[in-house]
């Protein structure tokens, strides 16, 4: 591995720099995770950045707004769109598992996006089977 800031060749273990004392550790941010790259072509350094994130923790949290969004039209009686709600928070709690699972065991960031959306896909689920136990036991 390179140094962040001086560029000269140190190991992989250490968190300074011995030359220079940089942080060599990673830099995150709270919704993405900056991976310094640097490769060294013709005695040159070269520095690129990129920026990583859970697309699955995005795309659940999105889809568990949807169906909480889906699961209103059950509280005024259009009760075939409410079965949207439940179609789009299973495939939310689908995809925030993997978005949990995608962020701890690899780097990129958006765990919160994926606890957020695994939590309203739990709670659009369970409004969904109480209020369809309501409406069967109480007609």
């Amino acid at each position: 591995m390179y140094c962040r800031k001086c560029g000269h060749e140190i190991s992989d273990r250490q968190s300074f720099c011995p030359y220079c004392g940089a942080d060599q550790r990673k830099e995150t941010s709270s919704f993405t995770t900056m991976i310094d790259i640097k490769e060294k072509k013709n005695n040159k350094i070269k520095k690129t950045r990129k920026y990583v994130i859970s697309y699955f923790a995005v795309l659940g949290f999105i889809i568990s707004i949807l169906s909480i969004f889906f699961d209103a039209f059950v509280f005024i009686s259009l009760i075939p769109f409410s079965v949207f709600g439940g179609v789009f928070g299973i495939i939310s709690l689908i995809l925030s598992i993997i978005g949990i699972k995608e962020t701890k065991h690899n780097i990129k960031n958006g765990s919160q996006f994926a606890y957020s959306g695994f939590a309203l896909s739990i709670i659009s689920l369970l409004v969904l089977i109480a209020v369809a136990l309501v409406i069967l036991f109480y007609k």
